[in-house]
């Protein structure tokens, strides 16, 4: 998987994955947990201040074949330094930390049986 976050058509995050095999025609789950590069303060508040200006693509490829291609765009908030537990950690730390950390779940994904169309040969 390569996934490349964009905020007004400028790179600004770059990830390759590799995820290990998977038993053909299985339903299979995994976590992926990990920090993104440092941002400027000034990148994030403009960040925040024009959602969905932020965008991703991710591309999914088997055995080096393109099977799937998400865009997704975002809408960055400050999150409240009061609340007890943020939606990715404990406690409350810097004002934007928020935006430089990201937890990517992919659950129940499918892979492709040898009779799948999307399966390269």
């Amino acid at each position: 998987m390569i996934e490349r976050h964009y905020f007004r058509s400028k790179l600004i995050k770059s990830y390759d994955f590799s995820f290990g095999f998977c038993i053909p025609g299985s339903t299979n789950t995994w976590d992926a947990v990990y920090d993104v590069p440092p941002l400027d303060d000034d990148l994030i508040d403009e960040m925040i201040k024009h959602p969905h200006e932020t965008t991703s693509d991710s591309f999914y490829f088997v055995d080096g074949a393109l099977i799937m291609h998400n865009k997704a765009s975002y809408q960055y908030v400050k999150e409240d330094c009061s609340k007890e537990k943020r939606s990715y950690q404990h406690g409350c730390e810097a004002e934007h930390h928020d935006v430089q950390h990201i937890t990517r779940a992919m659950s129940e994904a499918k892979c492709a049986s040898p009779e799948d169309p999307r399966r390269a040969e």
